[in-house]
């Protein structure tokens, strides 16, 4: 749904009603960005331990994912050799295809799927497995843990295929 009380309003309610009571929760500064300068300025000084920054419109909240309200989150990205692929299904122009779900990557030694950022075009045609040997950029937003407590990457997303040595 929507809200009429725009975004600035539900801050100030919040931080006056809601937030009063916790110590541990602080709303952050808030500044009015109307350049990517001012945007790059306020982001190289934002804390790393911080996973990013809001940004929003002044508009009328929504209930929703939606534009009015975006994360700004800081990606990582390294170079790995892709060691396998795995096949699934998947509708393409309306059809079930067997193709690509994810490439097989090693980060520090521990495999990882990066099966994001892959085109429905890059997945019918590496079926073929012409990617497996090939280096890949991948972007992801932290090393993480998954179900086994080996090492892993959070949102790891395919970003494009290496074209050096």
């Amino acid at each position: 749904g929507k809200s009429t009380v725009y975004y600035n309003e539900g801050l100030y309610r919040l931080n006056g009603e809601v937030f009063s009571g916790f110590k541990h929760i602080v709303l952050a500064e808030q500044h009015k960005i109307d350049t990517i300068e001012a945007l790059n300025e306020i982001w190289k000084n934002v804390p790393k331990h911080w996973e990013g920054l809001i940004l929003r419109g002044n508009r009328p909240t929504e209930f929703k994912r939606g534009y009015n309200l975006m994360k700004l989150k800081r990606f990582k990205t390294e170079d790995y050799v892709v060691e396998d692929i795995e096949v699934t299904k998947k509708a393409i122009n309306g059809v079930q295809t067997e193709c690509v779900g994810s490439l097989l990557i090693y980060h520090k030694g521990f495999p990882v799927n990066v099966g994001s950022g892959i085109t429905d075009a890059q997945r019918v045609k590496w079926l073929d497995k012409s990617i497996i040997g090939e280096k890949i950029t991948v972007q992801y937003f932290t090393e993480t843990t998954n179900k086994h407590g080996e090492l892993s990457l959070q949102f790891p997303t395919f970003i494009c295929v290496r074209d050096y040595e």
